[in-house]
């Protein structure tokens, strides 16, 4: 499975899980006579099921977005002769960096056999991994939310459920873009690159020196125009 069938399949069932969480609702709704309806409107039901889908797949296709290249290399490793690791120059990471960088439709002439033929069996582990993982998530999505459709009766309340959920979802966004600009903020400061004995005693004089000449320039043009026209 690949990433857009998985994402077509994501969307698929995600849809159905809110349409059938809202009629739910709704017929919950219309076979109540005399009693209370439910608490909250039914599209707030559909939400409450579609998140405890969402939610749980992003979670564990964040991590393994994180996770697998590591986890890639450590099973890849596993299944590989010891002695071709030994005799490949220049260890184990370097014949890692090799195999991924090998391109298998153009592959460069002059390459190793073993080269081509370990780039194809990674190929192989990334999309079958990447399946796994896939049906996987789909998997723990769908039953979180069958288990979240036990939940539409009249004990709860979907709107301050969907509500708290939404506050979270920001609270943790607003935290990620907090630390990524300090991240990033710090990355500037403690850059190793030239600028790092530039001090900003320099830079200012560079500004001044700069608006010097320009001064300078203009005044050397409006003299130039003044004596033209005498």
């Amino acid at each position: 499975m690949g990433f857009w069938s998985f994402f077509i399949i994501f969307c698929i069932i995600g849809f159905c899980i809110h349409w059938y969480a809202t009629n739910k609702a709704l017929r919950y709704n219309a076979n109540i006579i005399e009693e209370p309806k439910l608490p909250s409107l039914p599209s707030y039901y559909g939400t409450y099921s579609f998140l405890w889908f969402f939610l749980p797949v992003l979670s564990i296709l964040f991590v393994w977005f994180f996770s697998k290249s590591y986890i890639l290399d450590y099973i890849f490793i596993k299944n590989i002769p010891k002695e071709i690791i030994a005799n490949f120059d220049g260890g184990k990471a370097l014949m890692l960096d090799t195999i991924k960088a090998t391109d298998l439709e153009k592959v460069f002439p002059g390459t190793n056999a073993d080269i081509i033929e370990y780039a194809r069996y990674f190929g192989q582990i990334n999309s079958s991994y990447s399946s796994y993982v896939y049906i996987f998530v789909l998997t723990i999505g769908l039953l979180l939310s069958l288990i979240s459709l036990k939940k539409i009766t009249f004990f709860f309340q979907a709107r301050q459920a969907v509500e708290k959920i939404n506050i979270k979802i920001l609270l943790f966004c607003s935290i990620v873009a907090i630390v990524a600009t300090i991240g990033i903020v710090f990355s500037l400061i403690f850059e190793d690159n030239d600028y790092d004995n530039l001090e900003i005693q320099n830079i200012i004089d560079g500004m001044f020196l700069k608006s010097y000449r320009f001064d300078k320039y203009k005044t050397t043009i409006k003299k130039n125009y003044i004596k033209s026209i005498k």
